[in-house]
Order: structure tokens, then sequence, then C-alpha cells
């Protein structure tokens, strides 16, 4: 049961890699309207646009891996790193907009805030139809100020992730 459990955490984070390329192409703000701070909707919906129909194809890849499959820990393993790697493509978005026309840009370790994984999905057990149950977090000894930028940055990823109802 060891070697099955290893392979699949192997293959998964193959999986997880692979999909993580695909939608940095998909997702890159470049290629992304022009970001309007007085009409941000348009740039959430844009992102909406470019990975939902993505989303659903990695599903239905999914479900008819598990009709011929009798793996199901491995389809747990992948579609958690499906929803992985669309966190970490809201989350750079999400700083990334929060950059837009700053002098000094921020990096992901500037930001005092953690992302954590709660329920089916931070035991990785993602099942098709679970929600996504995460909980942002601010480091409570920073300075007021990264704080205040953590706020921000959460802000973004809040309408890029969650208010979008990307998994539907």
């Amino acid at each position: 049961m060891t070697d099955l459990y290893q392979s699949n955490r192997t293959q998964a984070k193959k999986y997880f890699q692979k999909v993580q390329a695909s939608l940095d192409l998909l997702t890159d703000p470049k290629l992304l309207s022009h970001f309007d701070k007085s009409k941000p909707q348009t740039f959430y919906l844009e992102f909406k646009k470019n990975i939902t129909p993505w989303i659903e194809r990695e599903t239905k890849h999914h479900y008819k891996e598990l009709k011929r499959s009798d793996n199901s820990h491995l389809l747990l393993l992948k579609r958690t790193a499906l929803v992985d790697a669309v966190v970490v493509a809201s989350y750079r978005t999400a700083l990334g907009l929060f950059n837009h026309n700053r002098k000094i840009p921020l990096k992901n370790n500037d930001v005092p805030v953690a992302i954590v994984a709660r329920g089916g999905y931070g035991r990785e057990e993602m099942y098709s139809s679970s929600d996504v149950d995460l909980q942002m977090v601010l480091r409570s000894e920073a300075p007021e100020a990264e704080k205040e930028n953590g706020r921000k940055v959460i802000h973004y990823f809040e309408y890029l992730f969650v208010f979008q109802n990307i998994f539907f």
C-alpha cells in the first residue's frame, strides 16, 4: 500500500506541475484586459472566462479517468492538485493586481498572508462536487502597513477566486 501511496503522490505532483504551467499561460496578467481600478469587475470576469472552460475540461478528464480506474486515491489527489494550481494562479494574479502601477512591486514573501486549506481540501481529498474551504491569515506581528498590503491582496484574491464562483 505504501508503494501505491507514494506512486500516487508522485503522479499528483507531476499533474500539479502540468496544470500550473497551463494556468500560468491562461492567467498571465499581460494577456488579460488592462486593469482599471474604477472597473475591476471587467478584469475579474475576464480572468474567470479564461480559466473556467479549462477547469471544466480538466474535470471531464477526471470523470473519464474515474470510469476506467479503480485508483480513487489518485483522483482525489489530482482534483486537489487542480484546486491548488487555481489557488496559486489566483493569488499570483491578486498580487499582480496589487502591484499594478506600484513603483516597487511586492513579492510573494513580502506579503504577510498565508492561505490555509481546510476540510477535504486540506486533507487532499477533493471530490469534484466539494467546496473549497480556505482560510486567509495575516501575520499578527507584521507592521500595520504590511498588514494593510496583505488585506488588499486578500481583497483581490477574494474577487478572483471566491466571488467569481470558479468551482461550481
